[in-house]
C-alpha cells in the first residue's frame, strides 16, 4: 500500500529536477520555526498528549536536503527510490520531507503549514494512536485534519510565514 500512494503522489505532484530548479522555494525557516506549534495544535486537535520523551520528527524542506538523502531515507519506508521529493513522513527514519516550492501550493489554495500538518498526522497516527502505516483511513483522517488547520488558521498566514496563535 506504502507503494501505492507513494507512485500515485509522484504521479501528481512530482517536477522535473530542472524546472524544480527554476522555482521559487518556501523559505525553511519559518517552516522550522513554527513546526513546534503546528504539531502542538494537531496534538490538541486528535486529543492526544503529547510525550516530552518521544522524539519529535525531523523536518526536511527540500532545500536543506540533497534528493539523494531524500531517496536513500525514503527507500527504506517505500521500498523505492523516487525521483523527486515530495512529502512524505518516513516513519523509518522519523522524518517529516518536504517539497517547498512555492508554486506548488498558492495556485492550489494551500500552504506549506498545512502540507506539514499533514505530515505531523501521519507521526501521531502512527507514534500516539499505534495504527498500522498501510491503514488506509489514515489518509483519509490526515487530509481532513489538514483541511481543518487550514481552514481554522488561514488567518494566521503572513506572506511566507505562519504566526502561531497565542505567540
Amino acid at each position: 500500500m506504502r507503494s501505492f500512494w507513494g507512485a500515485l503522489l509522484l504521479i501528481l505532484f512530482s517536477q522535473s529536477s530542472a524546472w524544480a530548479q527554476t522555482q521559487a522555494l518556501w523559505p525553511s525557516a519559518p517552516i522550522l520555526k513554527n513546526s513546534d506549534c503546528i504539531l502542538e495544535i494537531l496534538a490538541k486537535k486528535m486529543n492526544i498528549a503529547l510525550d516530552a520523551k518521544k522524539a519529535r520528527p525531523a523536518i526536511k524542506p527540500q532545500d536543506k536536503i540533497t534528493l539523494e538523502e531524500y531517496q536513500e531515507a525514503v527507500e527504506k519506508f517505500w521500498g523505492w527510490r523516487p525521483s523527486a521529493i515530495v512529502n512524505v513522513y518516513n516513519p523509518v527514519t522519523n522524518q517529516i520531507f518536504l517539497n517547498t516550492t512555492v508554486e506548488f501550493y498558492l495556485p492550489r489554495g494551500r500552504t506549506i503549514f498545512d502540507s506539514l500538518a499533514h505530515e505531523y498526522v501521519h507521526f501521531l497516527q502512527l507514534n500516539y494512536l499505534g495504527r498500522d502505516p498501510d491503514d488506509s483511513y489514515n489518509e483519509d483522517e490526515a487530509v481532513e485534519v489538514q483541511t481543518w488547520f487550514r481552514e481554522t488558521f488561514a488567518s494566521q498566514l503572513k506572506g511566507l510565514d505562519f504566526q502561531c496563535p497565542g505567540k
